[in-house]
């Protein structure tokens, strides 16, 4: 950790004397200043009102449209490189986004419906549910990462954090701007850009985005194939009415399209496993499918990135495992604004969105290379039926949103707010297979099979009230009562039978009280008590089967000290906070045996956990042509109580707990097996399933970045202008048995280019160290080696043995180095 700090360091500086920095991060919206010699003052929405990123007594982090061309900011994980506190990791692709801030991380998130991550996300403070790695940055304004939890104003999902998407107004006078970009891999973009009056009362705009990239990594299941390809088309379109004095009216819709092709996934095989040595290893199988005769559970350390990947994609006359291998989604999202000034100052705010997605997925999970496993095959040669671990489907989702917010003038020494909010959303699932014909000769066709329904409802009231105790000291009270109903239906993919059909309600109430005091015009001190939820939900039938039907929302309480000021006449900013979370039923992912013996795993209310942090912001002016930012994270997580099936299978030797994990025994009446080949005699001394001082996975400990820039006139109408930046994540482990982890994470990327009046011209790169850890990896199973009593253990001797693959591990690559040509030109 130290050493990769002072590396970061050495980097930043190094930067720093070669770029010579410029304007400040987070802080520019435009790309002009008005006063280049200081810190621009940044106007953000954090609580539902109109303040300075300074007087508001939040932590955010606000990223302007400058920034996100400075910073080459194309998606939300390049963000989180520059936001303390927010962690982001491509699991799948572009699909099955993760947002981890303040160490509120959830493993299932996005991987069944119904499971979510906790931190939501919002355009224009609409919220906007599912994956958003594809969004048109060029057409933001704004970024705002509101950290900590937003439950009672900003309301589900939103319990450790919301990021909320600001995008372009129209304004009022004509502009036009295209942003064209070439970079390694074949990587291409092009957004155009035209906004102005139609009217004296009504504007509009248009954006449209072209984006691909070929993707870097091999596929060593198909000899010239490339992994990992992306592909954007979108287009947007915005109208901005004022009618009638004391009315505005903005409506904005979005269509776009993905078509990634399949993901790159690595694989580490159990050979590789170092730690807990038992039954549930390669040296215990019963149809071992090698002869590794390892015998380990688990693997302790670094999951490094070997360079191999494998998806069987029918390519080079082979087998796909499935119909379909990579993403696809179709989306179309909308919003209607409506802001109405009544009398006295006090106002109405109406906000209307919708969505509707078509997101189809497939990936052959065996990882493995050869012959897809196992898999029916025609007279002809053709795929009859999926491999046993290959498989594709489309999940459509519909939702629609309505939030109606009174509020009394906010310059008074009393102010309130009051608001209503619904919300509604359908899905319907699809599995995609290749089945037999019935026609001769035998001949694959591809079926799609209804096997899910998904329905969530939820409605609010929510309010706040504020008081000025004096002219420096306030207090502001905040509250929302939802109640939440979700139902979920399972369908036969055979038949297309119901299998399972429940609804659960869940209601919550989130306070929240902030105090704040402001010594002086430019300083912020306030301290938070706030209680955050994550929406419960529905394990379907395999959660039925295995005695875990439901699981409840996971909670929170939090306090939150910070400090924000302004300093040195305006030329630096400091924003400090430290925080303190109890969370309680944490939502934990638990491996149950699917309908076809695969394991799969759903969500168990398992554990408590302690989360405590610190974060700080610093950006500084030091000349009018020269600027930097600094920022770290230190978050401390623990389990403070939990247990979980698997560790026990870890630290036991390879038992299985029992039907339930609250206890340390294996199954009641199981005798002692033969020794391990080490000597080990089981169940192992200390053998229990307790969690209770591990870490939460998927958090990073620390994190900082530095980045600079600087600019300088060569004429008239010439500026040149440079940057550089360097980020800091450490590693995170994958699970709560700790053991395997990513890494430490050290990225460097910069800029430099000319500007004129209405042209800039620049050159990018990223990732320039060629960092190779990986982003993120999940926990998995060695197909390969079976899945059987242990070998030469039968009848009493084998009860209560754990009998699943022995675990393996795969992972998503880093992109590598990529640099490239960007030209933009405005009117």
């Amino acid at each position: 950790m130290t050493q990769r700090l002072l590396l970061t360091g050495s980097a930043a500086l190094m930067a720093l004397a070669l770029a010579m920095p410029g304007t400040s991060f987070a802080q520019a919206a435009s790309d002009t200043e008005a006063d280049r010699s200081k810190v621009e003052t940044i106007i953000v929405t954090a609580r539902k009102t109109q303040e300075t990123l300074i007087s508001t007594p939040v932590a955010v982090t606000a990223v302007g449209a400058a920034d996100v061309s400075r910073l080459n900011i194309q998606a939300i994980d390049d963000l989180a490189r520059f936001t303390p506190g927010l962690s982001f990791s491509k699991a799948f692709g572009r699909a099955t986004d993760r947002p981890v801030v303040r160490g509120a991380a959830s493993i299932l998130a996005g991987t069944q419906p119904g499971v979510e991550a906790g931190t939501a996300y919002f355009v224009d403070g609409v919220y906007y549910q599912g994956d958003i790695s594809s969004i048109d940055l060029a057409d933001v304004a704004r970024v705002e990462v509101i950290k900590g939890p937003q439950s009672a104003l900003y309301g589900r999902n939103t319990y450790s954090g919301a990021i909320n998407f600001i995008t372009n107004s129209p304004g009022t006078s004509l502009k036009a701007g295209a942003t064209v970009s070439v970079g390694s891999n074949n990587e291409q973009s092009a957004n155009l850009r035209v906004a102005g009056p139609i009217t004296s009362w009504l504007s509009g705009g248009l954006a449209a985005r072209y984006y691909t990239y070929d993707g870097e990594w091999a596929n060593s299941a198909a000899l010239n194939e490339t992994l990992g390809s992306e592909k954007t088309k979108s287009v947007s379109g915005v109208l901005e009415a004022r009618p009638v004095q004391g009315l505005t009216l903005r409506a904005r819709v979005v269509h776009a399209e993905d078509e990634d092709g399949p993901r790159a996934f690595g694989f580490q095989a159990s050979s590789k496993n170092n730690c807990f040595p038992g039954y549930r290893s390669n040296a215990y199988r019963g149809a071992a499918a090698t002869t590794d005769n390892n015998p380990n559970q688990w693997f302790c350390g670094v999951i490094k990135d070997t360079g191999v990947y494998f998806q069987n994609t029918g390519a080079n006359n082979t087998r796909p495992a499935a119909p379909f291998l990579g993403v696809e989604r179709d989306l179309t999202f909308g919003s209607l604004i409506a802001d109405v000034d009544l009398p006295n100052d006090y106002t109405v705010n109406i906000s209307y969105g919708f969505r509707d997605e078509s997101l189809k997925t497939g990936s052959d999970s065996d990882f493995l290379n050869g012959s897809s496993f196992p898999q029916g095959i025609g007279a002809n040669g053709v795929p009859t039926s999926n491999s046993l671990f290959g498989s594709s489907g489309t999940t459509d989702s519909k939702d629609m949103s309505l939030e109606v917010k009174f509020s009394s003038p906010q310059d008074k020494r009393v102010r309130w707010m009051l608001g209503l909010y619904g919300y509604s959303l359908d899905q319907t699932g699809y599995s995609i297979d290749f089945v037999a014909s019935t026609s001769a000769p035998v001949n694959g066709v591809v079926s799609t099979q209804k096997n899910l329904t998904n329905s969530t409802s939820n409605g609010a009231i929510f309010g706040r009230l504020g008081f000025d105790i004096t002219d420096t000291l306030s207090i502001d009270l905040e509250a929302r009562q939802q109640a939440e109903k979700r139902s979920t239906q399972n369908f036969s993919i055979v038949n297309g039978a119901l299998t399972y059909d429940d609804t659960r309600n869940f209601d919550s109430f989130t306070p929240r009280a902030t105090l704040t005091w402001k010594p002086s015009e430019n300083q912020t001190i306030y301290g938070i008590y706030a209680e955050g939820t994550k929406p419960g939900g529905l394990n379907g039938t395999l959660g039925l089967a295995n005695g875990f039907p439901v699981f409840e929302p996971e909670t929170s309480t939090n306090y939150e000290v910070g400090y924000k000021a302004r300093l040195f006449d305006g030329r630096g900013t400091l924003a400090l906070s430290a925080y303190d979370t109890k969370a309680e039923d944490m939502q934990l992912t638990t491996a149950v045996a699917g309908s076809s013996g695969v394991l799969t795993s759903i969500v168990t209310n398992q554990g408590n956990a302690e989360i405590k942090g610190f974060e700080a912001d610093f950006r500084f002016r030091v000349t009018d042509n020269l600027g930097f930012s600094l920022n770290y994270s230190h978050i401390s997580t623990e389990f403070t109580e939990g247990c979980d099936e698997f560790q026990y299978t870890l630290t036991s030797g390879g038992y299985q707990i029992g039907t339930t994990c609250t206890t340390t025994r294996r199954v009641a009446g199981s005798p002692n097996p033969p020794p391990l080949p080490n000597g080990s005699v089981v169940p192992l001394p200390g053998a229990n399933g307790s969690i209770v001082g591990a870490q939460i996975p998927l958090v990073p400990a620390d994190q900082a970045s530095f980045n600079v820039d600087y600019s300088r006139q060569l004429g008239a109408n010439l500026e040149l202008f440079a940057s550089a930046d360097v980020s800091y994540e450490g590693t995170k482990y994958i699970q709560v048995h700790g053991g395997a982890e990513t890494g430490e994470t050290t990225l460097v990327g910069g800029r430099v280019g000319v500007s004129g009046e209405r042209w800039k011209v620049s050159l990018w790169g990223k990732n320039l160290t060629d960092e190779d850890t990986i982003p993120i990896a999940t926990r998995w199973f060695d197909v390969f080696q079976g899945s059987a009593a242990a070998a030469g253990l039968t009848g009493a001797a084998a009860s209560g043995i754990d009998t699943g693959s022995p675990r393996a591990f795969f992972f998503m690559p880093r992109r590598g180095r990529s640099v490239g040509l960007e030209l933009k030109v405005n009117y």
